[in-house]
This record gives C-alpha cells, structure tokens and sequence, in this order.
C-alpha cells in the first residue's frame, strides 16, 4: 500500500489518539486535485478516512469531486462530521 491507503490513515487516526490520550482519533490521505511528485502511486481525488474509538477503526473511502481543494475539504469534513454524529449520537 502507499501513503494513500487505509492502512495510512488508521495509522494516523491510532497515533493521534495515543499521542493526545484521548478518546478518539482520525486520519486522513489522498489527493486533492494535486498531483504528488513523491508518491506517483494512488489514484487522484480519492480520499481516505479513519476514526479510531474503543480499540476499532471505523473507514470510509469518499471521491472527491469539486473543483477546488477548498471545496474538497468542505466536503472530507463534512463526511467526517456525519460518521462522527453516528458514532456518538
């Protein structure tokens, strides 16, 4: 797998929870409308997701669609925000 891969972003979501003891964490990778020089790997727009709570990973792959990368990230943390409501609402 390469640094946009799901194996990457429930790295992240792990480490941070660890790093700031708390009860949660997220990772996040992909490409957004950019293209890596350092990692031709991985497709473009797609984005990953992971929220570590209670020893699990909760993943969601999403494509990204708009035309800038402000758009884009709207869009990743809004997709966020609702998978945090179903876990905790």
């Amino acid at each position: 797998y390469s640094v946009y891969s799901f194996e990457v972003a429930c790295d992240m979501a792990k480490a941070i929870t660890s790093y700031t003891n708390s009860d949660y964490g997220i990772g996040v990778t992909g490409k957004l409308n950019r293209v890596d020089p350092h990692n031709n790997s991985g497709k473009d727009n797609e984005v990953f997701i992971s929220i570590y709570y209670d020893n699990r990973f909760y993943n969601t792959q999403i494509i990204v669609d708009k035309k800038t990368r402000r758009q884009n990230k709207e869009l990743i943390k809004n997709t966020i925000i609702t998978k945090l409501e179903e876990l905790f609402i």
